[in-house]
Order: structure tokens, then C-alpha cells, then sequence
């Protein structure tokens, strides 16, 4: 290994040790919380672009359903009038606003299932939020547990290695 490489891992484990030192649990849970709202309300926002979207096309649907139904009633009232080419000419106009119709439901279908999707998703994202700041003092206290036990733990090892030192000067005086 040259000594650069190893210049390089020492600089790193410094590095990492200051990070450690510096991760707080508390800050770290709170900056999640903040990101996960954030990311709600853009979610929410893009949403509701896509469900204004959705009641723009269902609009437009329901607008080439009435033409249809308009130009059929024109069709019978020509044909009750006596004027076959009159009715004709709106049944070809009805049916053209059916092929809309058809075209159009098949879309607004569609966009009314990912609104659905997308609604459920935000529903997710939201309990997940919900249940991350009711869990934020159960995480935080665990840590700080850990945290005790790990300097009880320490504390043992160095009164252990200061008995163990002590026995050692002692045997040698006798």
C-alpha cells in the first residue's frame, strides 16, 4: 500500500470519526421530517395539477356527450318535420361527437385511475410522516440508551485496564 493511499485512509477515518461525532439523532430525525414534508407538499401540489387536468377532460367529455344528444334530438325533430336530409345531416354531426366520445371516456378513464393512485400514494406518504414524529421520541431515546451504555462500557474497559496495571506495579514490588 503506498503511503499515499494510506494518507488518504487515515484523512477518511478522521473524516468519519468527526462525522460520527457530529450525527445527532435528534437533528437527523428532524431534518427527515422536514424532507418528507417537503416532499408532501410537492406531491400535493402535482396532484392537484393532475386533478385539475382530470376535470378539464371529464368537462370536455361531458360536453361532446350533450353535443351527441343535442344533434340526435335534432335528428328527430327533423324527422318528425318531414326533412330526411335535415336528419341526415345531424346524425352524421351525433356521430361524430360519439367517436369523441368513445376516445375521450377511454382517456378520462384513465386519468381518473392515476388521480386515484396518486391520491393513495400521498395517503402513504402522509401516515409514514405521522408515524415517524409519533416514533421520534422512542428513536431519540433509544439512541441516547445506546449512547449511555456504549460510555458504561468504556468506563468498565478503562477501570478494568487501570486494576489490571495496578496488579502489575503491585507484583513487581513484591
Amino acid at each position: 500500500m503506498g503511503i499515499f493511499s494510506r494518507i488518504f485512509k487515515i484523512g477518511q477515518a478522521h473524516t468519519n470519526r468527526v462525522v460520527d461525532g457530529m450525527e445527532r439523532p435528534e437533528i437527523m430525525l428532524e431534518q427527515a421530517i422536514r424532507d418528507q414534508t417537503k416532499s408532501i407538499a410537492e406531491a400535493r401540489q402535482k396532484i392537484q395539477t393532475v386533478i385539475a387536468t382530470e376535470r378539464q377532460s371529464r368537462a370536455l367529455l361531458m360536453k361532446e356527450q350533450n353535443g351527441q344528444r343535442d344533434w340526435e334530438s335534432k335528428a328527430e325533430r327533423a324527422l318528425m318535420s318531414g326533412n330526411e336530409e335535415l336528419a341526415t345531416k345531424a346524425l352524421v354531426r351525433a356521430e361524430e361527437h360519439g367517436g369523441n366520445v368513445s376516445s375521450m371516456e377511454t382517456q378520462w378513464q384513465a386519468q381518473r385511475k392515476d388521480v386515484d393512485g396518486l391520491k393513495s400514494a400521498l395517503q402513504k406518504m402522509e401516515n409514514d410522516l405521522a408515524e415517524l414524529k409519533r416514533n421520534k421520541d422512542i428513536i431519540i431515546a433509544q439512541s441516547k440508551a445506546s449512547e449511555v451504555k456504549k460510555q458504561i462500557y468504556e468506563a468498565k474497559a478503562k477501570i478494568g485496564k487501570n486494576n489490571r496495571s495496578e496488579e502489575r506495579r503491585v507484583g513487581k514490588e513484591c
